[in-house]
């Protein structure tokens, strides 16, 4: 991948991002994706771009982790990278944050809408992840207990928490995650390695379309509004939906709020050399 500096910034940026090359394994947050991500991304690694300017969460995200490295916990591990080949000859790899005292952390540094809008799409993505490092460290001798997710939102305020329960109340959140068994771990990397190379030597174009959930795509809504008035009164799914409610409860006129359909695919590095995403673009 070919790193740009657009704006010009200093050197010292630009070198402390870094590109891990693309290799025939699988990392644990590699299986997350879709078949067409992976395998475009693999594909085109080389051909790639990403300016250093759309990269310094990421940096901030590596600082965390440098620190928690630095700090050096007694009777604790800190960013091991462990592989493991499974019986279809895939082999896996993983590097969690933090072991310790038989609980396996992650941390993630995210905007307080990773919270907000959190669902099961995005629980069961941190459930895959984390279980994939638990079964490696059991692999290699360590016992697991716990799994958990540390969410440090880079963009929190206070002022908002204070006046807004359904906003994250601090500014560091500890998410406990649900354990499968090690027969469960095993069986869900042997079908996303399956699935991912069954799809090694089909074309570009003829991948299978990434879904909406894959893209996080979220559909279009409908709000109930009232002049003079800049939140909605409620909003609803369809126009029906809206103007059945607006007869009952009150309301002045409806307005048509758009969906994203391609969120997921801004942040893909692959987006260059995918139809789907170009063709939907110009739909």
């Amino acid at each position: 991948m070919k790193i740009t500096n657009k704006l010009g910034l200093p050197q010292a940026l630009v070198d402390a991002v870094s590109i891990r090359q693309p290799s025939d394994s699988y990392s644990a947050s590699m299986l997350t994706k879709s078949p067409r991500q992976v395998n475009l991304e693999r594909r085109h690694h080389h051909e790639m771009e990403r300016d250093v300017s759309d990269m310094i969460w990421s940096l901030f995200g590596t600082a965390v982790h440098k620190v928690i490295e630095q700090a050096d916990p007694e009777q604790a591990l800190t960013e091991e990278y462990l592989t493991h080949e499974l019986s279809n000859g895939a082999k896996v790899t993983g590097m969690a944050d933090l072991y310790e005292a038989g609980k396996v952390s992650d941390w993630k540094t995210v905007s307080v809408w990773s919270y907000v809008y959190f669902d099961d799409a995005k629980r069961f993505e941190y459930e895959s992840q984390l279980n994939t490092y638990a079964l490696l460290f059991e692999l290699h001798g360590f016992s697991v207990r716990e799994l958990e997710i540390v969410m440090l939102f880079r963009d929190w305020q206070k002022s908002k928490a204070k006046y807004n329960a359904d906003y994250p109340q601090q500014q560091v959140y500890p998410l406990p995650l649900r354990m499968w068994s090690a027969e469960h771990t095993e069986r869900y990397l042997l079908d996303r390695t399956d699935l991912f190379d069954g799809y090694k030597n089909v074309p570009d174009d003829d991948l299978p379309f990434c879904t909406d959930a894959e893209r996080w795509a979220k559909p279009g809504k409908v709000a109930v509004m009232k002049r003079g008035r800049k939140s909605a009164l409620r909003v609803l799914d369809t126009t029906e939906q809206a103007e059945a409610w607006m007869a009952e409860n009150g309301g002045e006129y409806i307005e048509q709020r758009p969906g994203e359909l391609w969120k997921r695919c801004e942040y893909c590095d692959a987006s260059a050399f995918c139809n789907q995403y170009q063709e939907g673009l110009h739909e």
